[in-house]
Protein backbone atom coordinates (compact mmCIF):
# COMPACT_ATOMS: atom_id res chain seq x y z
CA UNK A 1 0.00 0.00 0.00
CA UNK A 2 2.86 2.43 -1.01
CA UNK A 3 2.09 5.94 -0.82
CA UNK A 4 2.82 6.20 -5.06
CA UNK A 5 0.09 3.72 -5.81
CA UNK A 6 -3.34 5.38 -5.82
CA UNK A 7 -4.58 8.76 -5.64
CA UNK A 8 -7.70 10.23 -4.60
CA UNK A 9 -10.20 12.89 -5.13
CA UNK A 10 -11.42 14.55 -1.31
CA UNK A 11 -14.77 16.35 -2.08
CA UNK A 12 -16.55 18.29 0.53
CA UNK A 13 -20.02 18.82 1.29
CA UNK A 14 -20.94 22.06 3.01
CA UNK A 15 -17.12 21.99 4.59
CA UNK A 16 -17.40 18.11 5.74
CA UNK A 17 -15.44 15.52 3.85
CA UNK A 18 -18.05 13.19 2.26
CA UNK A 19 -16.22 11.88 -1.02
CA UNK A 20 -13.09 9.95 -1.93
CA UNK A 21 -12.47 9.15 -5.55
CA UNK A 22 -9.83 7.30 -7.88
CA UNK A 23 -8.29 10.92 -8.77
CA UNK A 24 -7.46 9.05 -12.26
CA UNK A 25 -10.78 7.06 -13.17
CA UNK A 26 -13.77 9.16 -14.53
CA UNK A 27 -16.32 6.47 -15.01
CA UNK A 28 -15.58 5.67 -10.56
CA UNK A 29 -15.63 9.08 -10.02
CA UNK A 30 -18.81 9.48 -11.74
CA UNK A 31 -20.47 6.02 -10.09
CA UNK A 32 -19.12 7.34 -6.67
CA UNK A 33 -21.76 10.36 -7.22
CA UNK A 34 -24.44 8.11 -8.79
CA UNK A 35 -24.11 5.80 -5.43
CA UNK A 36 -23.87 9.08 -3.13
CA UNK A 37 -27.32 9.87 -2.18
CA UNK A 38 -28.67 13.33 -1.66
CA UNK A 39 -32.42 14.38 -1.29
CA UNK A 40 -32.80 17.98 -0.49
CA UNK A 41 -32.77 20.65 -3.02
CA UNK A 42 -29.31 22.23 -2.14
CA UNK A 43 -27.84 18.81 -1.90
CA UNK A 44 -29.07 17.56 -5.20
CA UNK A 45 -27.41 21.05 -6.95
CA UNK A 46 -23.80 20.22 -4.98
CA UNK A 47 -23.85 16.97 -6.30
CA UNK A 48 -25.17 18.28 -9.79
CA UNK A 49 -21.68 21.00 -9.66
CA UNK A 50 -19.64 18.25 -8.86
CA UNK A 51 -20.71 16.29 -11.57
CA UNK A 52 -20.25 18.37 -14.08
CA UNK A 53 -17.10 19.40 -12.96
CA UNK A 54 -16.14 15.65 -13.32
CA UNK A 55 -17.41 15.70 -16.76
CA UNK A 56 -15.59 18.21 -17.60
CA UNK A 57 -12.36 16.55 -16.25
CA UNK A 58 -11.03 19.10 -14.65
CA UNK A 59 -11.47 17.85 -11.29
CA UNK A 60 -7.68 16.76 -10.59
CA UNK A 61 -8.10 21.01 -10.73
CA UNK A 62 -10.93 21.69 -8.55
CA UNK A 63 -10.40 18.99 -5.48
CA UNK A 64 -7.35 17.84 -3.49
CA UNK A 65 -5.46 15.47 -4.57
CA UNK A 66 -3.95 12.68 -2.13
CA UNK A 67 -2.19 9.37 -1.79
CA UNK A 68 -4.02 6.72 -0.22
CA UNK A 69 -2.38 6.27 2.83
CA UNK A 70 -3.21 10.24 3.54
CA UNK A 71 -6.71 9.30 3.63
CA UNK A 72 -7.74 10.39 7.22
CA UNK A 73 -9.67 7.08 7.34
CA UNK A 74 -8.89 5.83 11.45
CA UNK A 75 -8.70 2.31 10.44
CA UNK A 76 -5.70 2.68 7.55
CA UNK A 77 -3.39 1.04 10.28
CA UNK A 78 -5.48 -1.82 10.83
CA UNK A 79 -4.83 -5.06 8.80
CA UNK A 80 -8.43 -5.31 7.37
CA UNK A 81 -7.98 -1.78 5.83
CA UNK A 82 -4.12 -3.14 4.81
CA UNK A 83 -6.27 -6.03 3.18
CA UNK A 84 -8.80 -4.00 1.02
CA UNK A 85 -6.69 -1.49 -0.33
CA UNK A 86 -4.18 -3.97 -1.39
CA UNK A 87 -2.77 -4.33 -4.91
CA UNK A 88 -3.25 -0.47 -6.23
CA UNK A 89 -7.19 -1.64 -6.17
CA UNK A 90 -9.45 1.61 -7.15
CA UNK A 91 -12.35 2.11 -4.12
CA UNK A 92 -15.32 4.76 -3.49
CA UNK A 93 -15.12 6.26 -0.07
CA UNK A 94 -18.25 7.74 1.80
CA UNK A 95 -17.44 9.78 4.86
CA UNK A 96 -20.12 10.45 7.50
CA UNK A 97 -22.08 13.22 7.58
CA UNK A 98 -21.37 14.09 10.93
CA UNK A 99 -17.82 13.66 12.12
CA UNK A 100 -18.16 12.52 15.17
CA UNK A 101 -19.33 9.45 13.90
CA UNK A 102 -16.88 6.60 12.88
CA UNK A 103 -18.96 4.48 10.02
CA UNK A 104 -17.64 4.41 6.26
CA UNK A 105 -18.65 3.20 3.30
CA UNK A 106 -16.53 1.59 0.62
CA UNK A 107 -17.67 0.88 -2.98
CA UNK A 108 -15.50 -2.04 -4.32
CA UNK A 109 -15.61 -3.62 -7.91
CA UNK A 110 -15.18 -7.72 -7.60
CA UNK A 111 -15.28 -10.08 -9.71
CA UNK A 112 -18.38 -10.98 -8.39
CA UNK A 113 -19.13 -7.38 -9.35
CA UNK A 114 -20.01 -4.45 -7.07
CA UNK A 115 -20.14 -4.46 -3.57
CA UNK A 116 -20.85 -1.93 -0.73
CA UNK A 117 -19.07 -2.23 2.71
CA UNK A 118 -20.07 -0.94 5.41
CA UNK A 119 -17.30 -0.64 8.40
CA UNK A 120 -18.18 0.83 12.28
CA UNK A 121 -15.77 1.65 14.48
CA UNK A 122 -18.01 3.39 17.08
CA UNK A 123 -20.11 1.05 19.64
CA UNK A 124 -22.92 2.73 18.24
CA UNK A 125 -22.29 2.17 14.64
CA UNK A 126 -21.35 -1.43 15.56
CA UNK A 127 -24.69 -2.03 17.52
CA UNK A 128 -26.12 -0.44 14.39
CA UNK A 129 -24.74 -3.07 12.00
CA UNK A 130 -25.34 -6.11 14.06
CA UNK A 131 -28.86 -5.26 14.09
CA UNK A 132 -28.92 -4.74 10.22
CA UNK A 133 -27.35 -8.04 10.37
CA UNK A 134 -30.40 -10.06 12.38
CA UNK A 135 -32.61 -8.35 10.53
CA UNK A 136 -31.42 -9.63 7.28
CA UNK A 137 -31.27 -12.79 8.50
CA UNK A 138 -34.88 -12.85 10.04
CA UNK A 139 -36.31 -11.25 6.68
CA UNK A 140 -34.61 -13.66 4.27
CA UNK A 141 -36.88 -16.06 5.78
CA UNK A 142 -39.42 -14.30 4.12
CA UNK A 143 -40.77 -13.34 0.41
CA UNK A 144 -41.74 -10.37 -0.81
CA UNK A 145 -43.29 -9.05 -3.72
CA UNK A 146 -43.73 -5.52 -3.69
CA UNK A 147 -39.72 -4.25 -2.69
CA UNK A 148 -36.24 -6.26 -3.04
CA UNK A 149 -33.08 -5.62 -0.94
CA UNK A 150 -29.31 -5.94 -1.55
CA UNK A 151 -28.09 -9.05 -0.48
CA UNK A 152 -25.91 -9.17 3.01
CA UNK A 153 -22.81 -10.99 1.28
CA UNK A 154 -20.66 -11.02 4.37
CA UNK A 155 -20.64 -10.18 8.10
CA UNK A 156 -17.32 -10.12 10.15
CA UNK A 157 -15.35 -8.28 12.63
CA UNK A 158 -11.40 -7.79 12.62
CA UNK A 159 -10.23 -6.37 15.67
CA UNK A 160 -12.05 -3.14 16.00
CA UNK A 161 -13.96 -2.84 13.08
CA UNK A 162 -17.09 -4.54 12.27
CA UNK A 163 -17.96 -5.17 8.58
CA UNK A 164 -21.40 -5.40 6.78
CA UNK A 165 -20.77 -6.26 2.73
CA UNK A 166 -23.93 -6.21 0.43
CA UNK A 167 -24.42 -6.41 -3.64
CA UNK A 168 -24.52 -2.82 -4.39
CA UNK A 169 -27.69 -1.92 -5.52
CA UNK A 170 -27.79 -0.55 -9.41
CA UNK A 171 -26.41 2.90 -9.75
CA UNK A 172 -28.11 5.89 -10.46
CA UNK A 173 -31.56 4.47 -8.31
CA UNK A 174 -34.08 7.21 -7.96
CA UNK A 175 -36.03 8.35 -4.58
CA UNK A 176 -39.71 9.80 -4.25
CA UNK A 177 -40.96 11.97 -1.88
CA UNK A 178 -44.70 11.48 -1.64
CA UNK A 179 -46.36 8.61 -0.13
CA UNK A 180 -46.91 6.43 -3.24
CA UNK A 181 -49.07 3.32 -3.52
CA UNK A 182 -45.96 1.31 -3.57
CA UNK A 183 -44.99 2.73 0.01
CA UNK A 184 -48.34 1.06 1.27
CA UNK A 185 -48.21 -1.81 -0.23
CA UNK A 186 -43.99 -1.94 1.02
CA UNK A 187 -45.52 -0.70 4.53
CA UNK A 188 -47.94 -3.56 4.63
CA UNK A 189 -45.62 -6.37 3.87
CA UNK A 190 -43.34 -5.36 6.53
CA UNK A 191 -45.73 -4.88 9.25
CA UNK A 192 -47.05 -8.20 8.74
CA UNK A 193 -43.92 -9.31 9.63
CA UNK A 194 -44.21 -10.52 13.50
CA UNK A 195 -47.38 -8.98 13.89
CA UNK A 196 -49.49 -9.44 16.71
CA UNK A 197 -52.04 -7.33 19.30
CA UNK A 198 -51.27 -7.50 22.81
CA UNK A 199 -51.37 -5.49 25.79
CA UNK A 200 -48.49 -2.92 25.46
CA UNK A 201 -47.20 -3.41 28.84
CA UNK A 202 -46.54 -6.86 28.26
CA UNK A 203 -44.17 -6.19 25.11
CA UNK A 204 -40.32 -5.65 25.81
CA UNK A 205 -40.33 -2.27 23.80
CA UNK A 206 -43.06 -1.09 26.59
CA UNK A 207 -40.46 -1.39 29.01
CA UNK A 208 -37.58 0.08 26.54
CA UNK A 209 -39.22 2.82 26.47
CA UNK A 210 -39.37 3.01 29.94
CA UNK A 211 -36.22 2.58 30.77
CA UNK A 212 -35.60 5.32 28.13
CA UNK A 213 -36.88 7.95 29.86
CA UNK A 214 -40.74 7.82 28.67
CA UNK A 215 -41.97 6.06 31.80
CA UNK A 216 -44.46 9.00 32.51
CA UNK A 217 -46.05 9.06 28.70
CA UNK A 218 -45.80 5.54 28.38
CA UNK A 219 -47.98 5.02 31.64
CA UNK A 220 -51.08 6.06 28.96
CA UNK A 221 -50.71 2.50 26.62
CA UNK A 222 -51.08 0.83 29.81
CA UNK A 223 -54.12 -1.44 29.67
CA UNK A 224 -54.48 -1.25 26.04
CA UNK A 225 -54.09 -3.79 23.01
CA UNK A 226 -52.15 -2.71 20.26
CA UNK A 227 -50.56 -3.74 17.04
CA UNK A 228 -46.94 -4.39 16.76
CA UNK A 229 -44.86 -5.91 14.07
CA UNK A 230 -41.60 -5.59 12.57
CA UNK A 231 -40.70 -2.32 11.64
CA UNK A 232 -38.02 -1.26 9.44
CA UNK A 233 -36.94 1.74 11.81
CA UNK A 234 -35.29 4.29 8.80
CA UNK A 235 -38.40 3.98 6.45
CA UNK A 236 -37.60 7.30 4.94
CA UNK A 237 -37.66 8.24 1.02
CA UNK A 238 -34.03 8.40 0.45
CA UNK A 239 -34.44 4.53 1.80
CA UNK A 240 -36.81 3.08 -0.49
CA UNK A 241 -34.94 3.18 -4.35
CA UNK A 242 -36.70 2.57 -7.45
CA UNK A 243 -35.10 1.64 -11.11
CA UNK A 244 -36.33 -0.47 -13.87
CA UNK A 245 -39.85 -0.93 -12.46
CA UNK A 246 -38.29 -2.14 -9.72
CA UNK A 247 -38.06 -0.80 -5.76
CA UNK A 248 -35.19 -1.43 -3.47
CA UNK A 249 -35.82 -1.35 0.36
CA UNK A 250 -32.12 -0.16 2.17
CA UNK A 251 -30.38 0.39 5.91
CA UNK A 252 -31.97 -1.90 8.31
CA UNK A 253 -30.05 -0.31 10.96
CA UNK A 254 -32.65 0.56 13.16
CA UNK A 255 -34.76 -2.12 12.47
CA UNK A 256 -36.78 -3.32 15.72
CA UNK A 257 -38.61 -7.22 15.52
CA UNK A 258 -41.50 -5.73 17.35
CA UNK A 259 -42.25 -2.65 18.00
CA UNK A 260 -45.55 0.15 16.95
CA UNK A 261 -46.67 -1.16 13.92
CA UNK A 262 -47.61 2.53 12.53
CA UNK A 263 -43.74 3.83 13.42
CA UNK A 264 -42.59 3.16 9.66
CA UNK A 265 -45.30 5.69 7.96
CA UNK A 266 -45.39 8.13 10.86
CA UNK A 267 -41.25 8.47 10.57
CA UNK A 268 -41.70 8.50 6.49
CA UNK A 269 -44.15 11.40 7.06
CA UNK A 270 -42.42 13.69 9.67
CA UNK A 271 -38.57 13.11 8.45
CA UNK A 272 -40.34 14.05 4.62
CA UNK A 273 -41.60 17.37 6.18
CA UNK A 274 -38.83 18.08 7.39
CA UNK A 275 -36.53 18.23 4.84
CA UNK A 276 -39.00 19.89 2.41
CA UNK A 277 -40.84 23.05 2.57
CA UNK A 278 -42.81 22.26 5.48
CA UNK A 279 -42.51 21.49 9.10
CA UNK A 280 -43.50 18.63 11.16
CA UNK A 281 -45.41 20.73 13.87
CA UNK A 282 -47.10 22.39 11.29
CA UNK A 283 -48.19 19.51 9.24
CA UNK A 284 -48.99 17.35 11.89
CA UNK A 285 -52.68 17.62 11.50
CA UNK A 286 -51.93 16.26 7.93
CA UNK A 287 -49.66 13.75 9.06
CA UNK A 288 -52.25 12.25 11.41
CA UNK A 289 -54.87 12.29 9.40
CA UNK A 290 -52.93 10.32 6.93
CA UNK A 291 -52.16 7.45 9.43
CA UNK A 292 -55.65 7.39 10.28
CA UNK A 293 -56.34 6.46 7.05
CA UNK A 294 -53.79 3.20 7.19
CA UNK A 295 -54.87 2.46 10.45
CA UNK A 296 -57.30 -0.47 10.79
CA UNK A 297 -59.19 -0.88 14.21
CA UNK A 298 -59.75 0.83 17.41
CA UNK A 299 -57.62 3.06 19.57
CA UNK A 300 -56.15 5.15 17.04
CA UNK A 301 -54.39 7.94 19.46
CA UNK A 302 -52.61 5.14 21.52
CA UNK A 303 -51.03 3.62 18.18
CA UNK A 304 -49.98 7.31 17.45
CA UNK A 305 -48.56 7.97 20.71
CA UNK A 306 -46.66 4.68 20.57
CA UNK A 307 -45.32 5.43 17.47
CA UNK A 308 -43.86 8.87 18.32
CA UNK A 309 -42.61 7.33 21.85
CA UNK A 310 -40.90 5.02 19.21
CA UNK A 311 -39.25 8.13 17.49
CA UNK A 312 -38.40 9.81 20.40
CA UNK A 313 -36.67 7.33 22.39
CA UNK A 314 -35.65 4.24 20.54
CA UNK A 315 -34.94 6.11 16.86
CA UNK A 316 -33.84 9.87 17.97
CA UNK A 317 -33.76 11.26 14.77
CA UNK A 318 -35.65 14.58 14.91
CA UNK A 319 -35.35 17.09 17.59
CA UNK A 320 -36.17 16.25 20.72
CA UNK A 321 -38.11 19.34 21.89
CA UNK A 322 -40.33 18.86 18.64
CA UNK A 323 -41.27 14.91 18.92
CA UNK A 324 -42.19 16.06 22.87
CA UNK A 325 -44.72 18.34 21.35
CA UNK A 326 -46.25 15.98 19.38
CA UNK A 327 -46.28 13.57 22.38
CA UNK A 328 -48.06 16.15 24.44
CA UNK A 329 -50.49 16.30 21.87
CA UNK A 330 -51.15 12.89 21.23
CA UNK A 331 -51.73 12.85 24.99
CA UNK A 332 -54.61 15.68 25.56
CA UNK A 333 -56.41 13.90 22.43
CA UNK A 334 -56.21 10.93 24.16
CA UNK A 335 -57.25 12.46 27.66
CA UNK A 336 -59.75 14.43 26.12
CA UNK A 337 -61.41 11.38 24.56
CA UNK A 338 -61.38 10.03 28.19
CA UNK A 339 -63.29 13.13 29.78
CA UNK A 340 -66.06 12.46 27.00
CA UNK A 341 -66.03 9.01 27.60
CA UNK A 342 -66.64 9.22 31.88
CA UNK A 343 -68.97 12.58 31.16
CA UNK A 344 -71.70 10.21 28.99
CA UNK A 345 -71.28 7.32 31.07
Amino acid sequence: MGSGSVQYLLIKQRGVLRLALPARNVRKQLLGLDYFQVFTRPARLWRFAVRAIVRARVARWTFPVIPVDELPLPINSLEFCKGVLQNDREFIFQFPKMPHRRKYSILSETPQGLRYLKIALDEKSKKELIREFQTRDLLEQTRFTSFQSPRLVHHFELQDVLVNEFEALPPGCRTERVWLPVHQHIWNELSSVNHRIQPAEQTAWYHAIQAAGGRHWATHLKGKKLHFSFVHGDFTPWNILFKNNRVYLIDYEEADGCGPYLFDPLHYFLVASSIGTGNPLEEFRRIRKSLKRLHTGEDFEHHLLAALLHERFMVQVLEPWMVDRLIEQTVDKILAGRKDFFSVS
